[in-house]
């Protein structure tokens, strides 16, 4: 049974690091990474090697400025993205050879949104791709986003591990009544409006941020610089539910401009099953 992109309805990047107690292939080493257009000469070669060298498994990938929809395999890893109605947004992802055997479905919800689904042992890994409007938007535009993808999560099975990762353009701070779901390792200390609206979902969704969790040197906790050098942001966030989330080992390790990099050790028995199946391909 072939996979094909569901519902025609429709850079920073971040990393997962293993443990000494776990074994590599049990962690699903995940990035996000917002890459400014794939219109630049390089660009996409530029992502599979970054991809390549981190040894990724799956890349939330925002701003492909990409008109066309479709399914690109180049080297060790195969490109799936969503088709954008302008010259600017579009997400997709990048899926490495290691697990593209386990893509069951995914789905381009507008060109900010998208998701796309892991099948697990014993349970699906659901994981959202989002690029939330800036700070400076209207707040219409912002709840309007919102809406959205709380009716999107909101359909999927409770037993299914969910992930929200990508651009938020979301400053969270280091508020201690906010701590349950943020932890206290961000690189800001107040939340702006963006950043609480992040906050508010994943408290109502059970979810924990887990990039303002773990502690690291600040230059690494930045996924996004201005062009002077002088601001740093971390606006890249990683959220997954609360009950899985000390399956999440680190979201250490800046790579690459506007992206983020983390490791999520999981019961991955479906990758050592890959050479088992048969028919499962992606596109086809």
């Amino acid at each position: 049974m072939g996979v094909s992109e569901q519902d025609p309805k429709r850079s920073g990047l971040t990393y997962y690091h293993g443990s000494k107690n776990t074994k590599p292939n049990r962690d699903l080493k995940v990035g996000t990474w917002n890459v400014r257009s794939l219109y630049r000469a390089g660009a996409y070669q530029e992502i599979l090697k970054e991809a390549s060298e981190r040894e990724l498994d799956l890349g939330a990938i925002q701003e492909t400025w990409w008109q066309d929809s479709g399914i690109l395999a180049k080297d060790n890893f195969t490109f799936i993205f969503g088709g954008v109605s302008g010259h600017s947004l579009g997400t997709g992802f990048l899926v490495s050879k290691r697990i593209i055997h386990a893509v069951k479905s995914f789905r381009f919800v507008n060109d900010r949104l998208s998701y796309i689904i892991i099948e697990g042992a014993w349970y699906n890994y659901v994981v959202i791709n989002v690029h939330c409007p800036t700070e400076d938007k209207e707040e219409e535009v912002k709840d309007l986003y919102y809406e959205a993808l709380e009716q999107l999560i909101d359909q999927f099975a409770s037993y299914d591990t969910k992930i929200v990762v990508g651009d938020f353009n979301a400053k969270i701070g280091k508020e201690e009544m906010f701590r349950p779901t943020i932890g206290k390792e961000s690189l800001h200390e107040t939340s702006n409006d963006n950043g609480i609206r992040v906050i508010h979902f994943a408290a109502a969704k059970d979810l924990i941020v887990k990039t303002t969790c773990f502690k690291h040197k600040d230059i690494h906790k930045a996924t996004w610089t201005s062009p002077d050098g002088a601001t740093q942001n971390q606006i890249d966030h990683f959220l997954i539910d609360k009950r899985r989330h000390t399956n999440v080992l680190d979201t250490s390790e800046k790579l690459s401009e506007h992206a983020a990099k983390i490791i999520y050790s999981c019961d991955t028995k479906w990758m050592n099953t890959a050479t088992k199946r048969s028919g499962r391909s992606v596109g086809k």
